[in-house]
């Protein structure tokens, strides 16, 4: 978006990052929207997700 600087809080960057993101770590789709829920706004997962995971009980 030629209009708006990354640096700017309020933009967020696209859902599919975060969920190419989750699906190259191995998550299944049930897992990979609650991932994308708890961490919008970011670009990728952090490698502690499997634990987060398995606390919720997916």
């Amino acid at each position: 978006m030629p209009g708006i600087p990354f640096s700017n809080p309020s933009f967020s960057p696209p859902l599919h990052d975060l969920f190419m993101d989750a699906y190259q770590k191995g998550l299944t789709g049930k897992q990979a929207v609650w991932a994308s829920k708890k961490y919008r706004g970011r670009r990728a997962l952090p490698s502690s997700i499997f634990a987060e995971l398995e606390k919720a009980g997916l």
